[in-house]
């Protein structure tokens, strides 16, 4: 995987995948790729909580855009990162929409529920060659 990829699933997966591509847009400069892919395979708890999700998107970030980071930009996107988790969150509550974050050979994380550095560590794996 060379991109970091955020799956969506719910009813309004297409409204909230317009609001990470705004995000993405005015916080990174960059525009991220739209695919209508099969949901991700989650867990049984997932599949019960998400049971009725009638679309499912993803949304790659360019591993270029990944390039860049090092330790001191990794301080700096944190606050971008803290950013991301609260519109994850607020989507979740209030558009019942699910962003999971998927990594390379590991089970894909829910975004709402998860910390900062989880995310900038995928998005360092994602770097890797």
């Amino acid at each position: 995987m060379s991109d970091l990829e955020f799956h969506l699933q719910g009813e309004q997966a297409a409204t909230t995948a317009a609001a990470l591509e705004t995000f993405f847009a005015e916080t990174f400069g960059a525009e991220i790729r739209r695919e209508n892919p099969p949901p991700p395979a989650v867990g049984e708890a997932e599949k019960a909580v998400d049971s009725i999700a009638v679309a499912a998107l993803v949304l790659s970030i360019p591993g270029a855009l990944l390039a860049a980071m090092d330790l001191a930009e990794r301080l700096k996107l944190k606050q971008k990162v803290d950013r991301l988790i609260t519109l994850a969150r607020r989507e979740w509550r209030e558009h019942g929409t699910r962003i999971w974050l998927r990594r390379r050979n590991a089970t894909p994380l829910a975004l709402d529920e998860i910390e900062p550095a989880a995310v900038l560590d995928a998005a360092e794996q994602a770097r890797e060659p």
